[in-house]
């Protein structure tokens, strides 16, 4: 019997991928979440694991990052589940925060796409003060249509990590961060 840890990714024979965030190991369940939704999973529904280092996870990030925008970057912590609910009430996967230009990342729960989308945050409010742009529908998900700062952030995930480089949003990406780039 595998015994999996918290920050571990995993996959099911479900099909569904995400990161350890808990485990009961009384019953042998372990929760695990990715970018869209969080699951219950038996041990027995786990058919892959792969350990994620996640420091490496942050500078992956910020080199991505560095590649493309000539920009002063914030400071990046890594914090448990239970730092971040005792600060901000929610078990984000990352959070940035206007007050102090600092992102958080749960350490057992983020990836490279939440360090990018946090600092998307960080870039629209320091270099761009929140400017609200209106990019194209195409390729936005429900999570961007939740407010205008959340889907600049997805967007310049996807400009970041050149996801769907035809979608018109990615080009107006480009367009709009001409300014900072390398």
């Amino acid at each position: 019997m595998m015994l999996y840890e918290l920050g571990q990714t995993i996959t099911t024979n479900k099909g569904i991928t995400g990161i350890v965030t808990d485990i009961n190991t009384e019953n042998k369940i372990y929760w695990i979440e990715n970018t869209e939704d969080f699951w219950s999973v038996k041990e027995s529904d786990i058919v892959e694991n792969i350990t994620v280092t996640k420091s490496s996870t942050i500078e992956s990030a910020v080199s991505k990052i560095q590649t493309k925008l000539n920009i002063k970057l914030p400071l990046i912590l890594e914090v448990t589940k239970k730092e971040m609910i005792a600060q901000w009430g929610w078990r984000y996967a990352g959070i940035y925060s206007y007050l102090d230009n600092k992102i958080q990342v749960q350490s057992e729960a983020y990836d490279e796409k939440t360090v990018i989308h946090e600092i998307g945050h960080y870039i629209h409010d320091k270099y761009l003060n929140n400017k609200v742009f209106r990019f194209s529908t195409e390729g936005k998900s429900d999570y961007a249509k939740k407010d205008f700062g959340e889907n600049f952030a997805e967007c310049f995930v996807q400009w970041i990590l050149g996801y769907r480089n035809d979608l018109k949003r990615v080009q107006q990406m480009d367009i709009i961060l001409k300014d900072l780039k390398s």
